[in-house]
């Protein structure tokens, strides 16, 4: 049972009085006297009499004792009815209820960890500790563990504000998982000085000693009972180590900051050298199972100058997870002829972000495409297009495939837990192959591999603080980074 009361109090503007006082003898002869105008003057009528600024009338309320029906607490003058919309949104309500209670239930202990990190300003105090007073300069740890190499641990130097445009010098290393041991030094800005020049560069060392290989291209799966083996005939997975110094540099034309258009040539020179894992993996090393001979550069120190001509056009705000906007990338160029090796190498992608309500629910669309070309033997194993991994096809370990053309597909929605906590859940489709055409043949599709998943992203106004995603695609794939990989572009400069 309700009871309304309501209390209502209204203060009427006061009238002046003049004070009492004593009538004086000619106040009173003055009283006595009447004026000439009096017969002259008509009484005031009543809408004279009443002050302008007097209030309306207040509306009847009901009696204070009187008892509220629950539908006159709701303020209805016509308890509404059963809409046509909900007899139609019942089945999928209904269909829908389960797995909305369990998707509840399963983010109760996020919502939890959430709000106690809110609570207690974790995020806060450790960015305070982190980062200098005007959050331009930071030293981070950079932690990471993906299926297939494990935990890699280290640490990020950077100023991103260096000239007060936005230029950004960075320093890592990692060691562990992926990594016997890696460093770079990196340099890189969109206007550097204020000037319309961009300026990418970096100097990087690296030592994997366990890195897969299935394979090239996608040959059936091989029972490992074989040796010497042509890599386009089967597919096994295999290790094998890697010592890799690079050094680039890249400079050209910047137009407009938001959103900026660059294009200019750039500059790669690649020193690799391989031989067996150095780490105990189940898999067996590569040249224990496949013919070296067959697997191009593998015997080889590689030295390879690559120079190729790029434009880059990026319309997407400045933000750890952009609403909306577009990212364009096509480049083309090709390895010179320094050493035996020489080959073309070409790419373009395109990304678009959707704004789907408010800034806090994303789709985002990618499509990318690159292929080298040349004779076989010409082109390195590595060189090769790849796909696998957390920046191409999640739900397969990395560089799960390989070949001279590569082609990979996403859609991801993005969507707010809590105030710096965002869920993603994702579809990857993907597929290699000797040529374009071998791409949709013998059927659109019929040969691309699929994966997909989801995941937590914890993340300031800036940046990604630490990305957590579970995907299937050949199997289960975990991937864990506070250094998270969303972009096709520049992957060979992660570390």
């Amino acid at each position: 049972m309700l009871v309304a009361i309501r209390f209502v109090i209204v203060a009427a503007p006061a009238r002046a009085q003049p004070a009492p006082s004593e009538p004086s003898t000619t106040d009173a002869a003055a009283a006595n006297v009447p004026r000439s105008d009096d017969a002259e003057r008509e009484p005031p009528d009543e809408a004279e009499r009443k002050p302008t600024h007097e209030l309306e009338p207040l509306p009847a309320y009901r009696d204070q004792d009187a008892v509220a029906e629950p539908e006159d607490a709701r303020g209805w003058e016509e308890e509404p009815g059963t809409e046509p919309e909900d007899a139609l949104l019942f089945g999928p309500r209904a269909l829908l209820f389960v797995p909305n209670l369990a998707l509840k239930i399963a983010f109760l202990p996020v919502n939890a960890l959430a709000v106690v990190l809110e609570r207690h300003a974790v995020v806060e105090h450790t960015i305070d500790l982190l980062y200098n007073d005007e959050r331009t300069a930071a030293i981070l740890p950079a932690l990471s563990s993906q299926t297939g190499y494990g935990f890699s641990y280290g640490v990020t130097a950077f100023h991103e504000d260096l000239f007060g445009h936005d230029e950004e010098l960075s320093a890592k290393a990692k060691y562990g998982g992926l990594y016997l041991q890696g460093y770079q030094v990196a340099f890189n800005g969109d206007h550097v000085g204020g000037s319309s020049v961009w300026i990418d560069s970096a100097v990087r060392y690296e030592h994997k000693p366990a890195l897969l290989f299935h394979g090239i291209g996608d040959p059936p799966s091989g029972t490992g009972d074989g040796t010497l083996l042509d890599p386009r005939a089967a597919s096994i997975a295999t290790r094998f180590r890697q010592e890799r110094f690079l050094g680039l540099l890249g400079a050209g034309l910047s137009v407009g900051r938001s959103p900026v258009t660059k294009l200019g040539p750039t500059a790669v020179f690649n020193h690799r050298v391989f031989g067996p894992e150095q780490r105990d993996f189940d898999e067996p090393s590569l040249e224990t199972v496949y013919d070296t001979a067959l697997v191009p550069g593998f015997d080889e120190r590689l030295n390879l100058l690559e120079l190729s001509f790029g434009v880059v056009h990026d319309s997407r705000p400045r933000k750890a997870l952009p609403p909306s906007g577009t990212y364009f990338e096509a480049f083309a160029g090709g390895v010179v002829p320094i050493d035996e090796y020489s080959f073309f190498h070409g790419g373009v992608e395109l990304a678009q972000h959707f704004d789907l309500y408010k800034q806090t629910r994303v789709l985002v669309l990618r499509a990318a495409l690159e292929g080298v070309g040349g004779e076989r033997e010409a082109i390195p194993f590595t060189e090769l297009s790849r796909l696998g991994g957390s920046q191409t096809l999640r739900g397969y370990v990395q560089d799960r495939y390989r070949d001279r053309v590569a082609a990979v597909a996403t859609a991801e929605y993005r969507y707010p837990i809590h105030a710096m906590l965002a869920g993603a859940v994702f579809v990857d489709v993907g597929e290699v192959g000797s040529d374009l055409g071998d791409l949709f043949n013998p059927g659109p599709f019929s040969d691309w591999k699929l994966g997909g998943g989801g995941g937590f992203i914890l993340h300031g106004d800036d940046d990604v603080i630490v990305s957590l995603e579970l995907a299937y695609g050949e199997a289960f794939t975990l991937l864990f980074s506070t250094d998270p990989l969303r972009a096709f572009s520049k992957r060979e400069l992660q570390l």
